[in-house]
C-alpha cells in the first residue's frame, strides 16, 4: 500500500517529536536547548512536505467548464424522472477534459460520484440516488431492436459494476477496460433503481450488438422513433442544435438514410441543402454529440457552413429577401450569377455569394 507525502511527514514529525522527547529526559537542560535548535529547521521541512500535496491541489484551480460538466451529470442521474422504462439524456461532455475524470463509484449502500485529476480528488463525495450501470447490450438488443422485440420474460437490460469512470468525450472505462462513448447524450433508466450509460462502437447503416458494445446507428433509430421500439422518452428531446457557428434546428428533427443526415422540420435557420440533399454522416454526427453554443438572440436568418472539410465556423447569412441579384462582371466576379446583400443586419459578413452557395442557403430562387 502506497503513502501520501502528508502520512510520510506525520511518521517523520512524530519520530521528531520523540527524539527530543528522549533527549529531555537523559540530557541536561543546556543540550535540550541545542537539540530543540538542531531539530527545528528539519521539523519545519517535515511540517511543509506533509502539506505540499494539499498545497498543489489548492493551486489548481478547476476550470470552470469542468466544474459544471461534473455538477450537471449529477443534476442529470438524480433528476427525477417517471416509473417506466425510458430514455434519459445527460448534458453534453465538454470536449476537452484537461486531464480530468469523473469516477462514479457503487457500493452496496450508496452510489457516489468524484472529480479527479491524476489521482487527486477535486470533488465529490456527491451522492447519486440511484444504481448507475451499464446497458448489457446483447440483451438490451435483444428485448427492443430485434425483429422480434421481447415483450413477456425478458432478459435484464442491464450490467451492474462497482464502477464507472468517464475519461474523454466520447470514452468510458468499467471493467477495467476503455469503451467508446459515442452515446448521442442518451442514458437508459432500466428500472426505478438502475440509471446505465450505453457503451458504443462505430457502425455503419445497420444496427447491431456485441457483448459490451452497441453500434451508435441504433441510438440514432432508438431517439427518432422510441414508441417503434417500445421505449417511451421521459421528456421529448427539445434540444436545438447550434454547433460551431452553424444551426441545425430540433434534433430529433434529423432523420438517417443510410448515407447523409436529412433535416425534416420546418425551420428557416436551418439550410434548405440540408432539407434537399442532407449533410454526410461524418460531418453531421459531431453536431449530433454537442456541445452546443447558445443561439444568437433575435436572428431568424440562415447559420450555414459551405465546406465541412475545412473545419470551420458556419456563417450568418440573413434572410432570404434581403438578398439580390447583382450585375456580373466575369473578370471580377468569375462563372454564374451573383447575389448581393441589401439588408440591414451587420452580423452579415459574406455581402456577395455566387448561385451555388445561394441555393445551398436558400433553395432556387424564383423564375423572373
Amino acid at each position: 500500500m502506497s503513502l501520501s507525502l502528508e502520512k510520510i511527514g506525520g511518521i517523520l514529525l512524530k519520530i521528531a517529536a520523540g527524539a527530543v522527547i528522549l533527549i529531555v529526559l537523559l540530557f541536561p537542560t543546556g543540550l535540550y536547548a541545542k537539540a530543540v535548535e538542531q531539530t527545528k529547521p528539519w521539523a519545519d521541512n517535515v511540517y511543509k512536505l506533509m502539506h505540499k500535496e494539499k498545497e498543489e491541489k489548492n493551486e489548481q484551480e478547476t476550470p470552470k467548464e469542468i466544474e459544471d460538466m461534473f455538477n450537471n451529470l449529477i443534476d442529470d442521474l438524480n433528476k427525477d424522472t417517471p416509473s417506466n422504462n425510458c430514455l434519459l439524456t445527460h448534458t453534453p461532455f465538454v470536449n476537452d477534459f484537461k486531464d480530468y475524470y469523473i469516477k462514479i463509484s457503487n457500493s452496496k449502500d450508496e452510489t457516489s460520484a468524484y472529480l479527479y485529476k491524476e489521482n487527486v480528488l477535486f470533488f465529490g463525495p456527491e451522492k447519486i440516488k440511484k444504481k448507475v450501470c451499464v446497458v448489457d447490450t446483447e440483451n438490451f438488443y435483444d428485448n427492443y431492436l430485434d425483429k422480434t422485440p421481447c415483450t413477456t420474460n425478458c432478459k435484464q437490460n442491464y450490467k451492474e459494476v462497482k464502477e464507472i469512470e468517464i475519461i474523454d468525450k466520447e470514452k468510458i472505462m468499467f471493467n477495467g477496460k476503455e469503451y467508446d462513448l459515442e452515446d448521442l447524450n442518451l442514458m437508459f433508466k432500466a428500472d426505478n433503481d438502475h440509471i446505465c450509460f450505453f457503451p458504443t462502437k462505430d457502425g455503419n447503416s445497420l444496427c447491431d450488438a456485441d457483448e459490451f458494445v452497441l453500434d451508435d446507428n441504433c441510438l440514432l433509430n432508438i431517439m427518432q422513433n422510441p414508441e417503434k421500439y417500445q421505449l417511451k422518452n421521459c421528456e421529448e428531446d427539445t434540444t436545438i442544435m447550434f454547433y460551431k457557428g452553424e444551426f441545425f434546428g430540433l434534433r430529433k428533427d434529423w432523420r438517417y438514410d443510410g448515407r447523409n443526415y436529412k433535416y425534416t422540420g420546418n425551420d428557416q435557420r436551418v439550410a434548405y441543402i440540408y432539407k434537399k440533399d442532407g449533410l454526410y454522416k461524418d460531418y453531421f454526427e459531431p453536431a449530433l454529440r454537442g456541445p452546443y453554443e447558445k443561439v444568437p438572440e433575435g436572428k431568424q436568418g440562415v447559420f450555414y457552413m459551405f465546406d465541412h472539410s475545412l473545419d470551420k465556423e458556419g456563417k450568418y447569412y440573413g434572410l432570404k429577401q434581403h438578398w439580390k441579384r447583382a450585375e456580373t462582371n466575369f473578370l471580377r466576379d468569375g462563372i454564374g450569377k451573383h447575389w448581393i446583400y441589401d439588408g440591414p443586419e451587420n452580423e452579415v459578413s459574406e455581402r456577395r455569394i455566387d448561385n451555388v452557395v445561394y441555393e445551398n442557403v436558400f433553395g432556387p430562387p424564383k423564375i423572373e
